[in-house]
């Protein structure tokens, strides 16, 4: 195939995939936007009932009935355990978060 007969092929392909990009349109949240407590505080109590410390699971929804997510110091044996606390800034070798 010479030069120029592999120009236009390669000027459709690009021109195709240009063409094919999704505008992004954010949806802006307000604090009534988050309706649930998923994570367990590091300063909650211990519930005495299963799910008690939350509203919502991660994997069981509204019906509250499975694993949750707890911030780091919940656990008095390993604190290393959970998310970072609020205000936390993650940082790897590219970003910070």
């Amino acid at each position: 195939m010479s030069y120029k007969s592999s120009i236009l092929p390669i000027s459709l392909a690009l021109a195709w995939a240009s063409s094919a990009q999704a505008a992004f349109n954010p949806i802006p949240l307000q604090s009534g936007s988050y309706t649930h407590d998923m994570i367990v505080e590091k300063t909650a109590s211990s519930p005495a009932l299963p799910g008690g410390a939350t509203t919502a699971s991660m994997d069981g929804g509204i019906n509250n009935d499975g694993d949750t997510w707890n911030e780091q110091g919940y656990f008095t044996s390993d604190t290393s355990v959970g998310l970072p606390p609020a205000g936390s800034t993650l940082t790897t070798n590219k970003y910070s978060y």
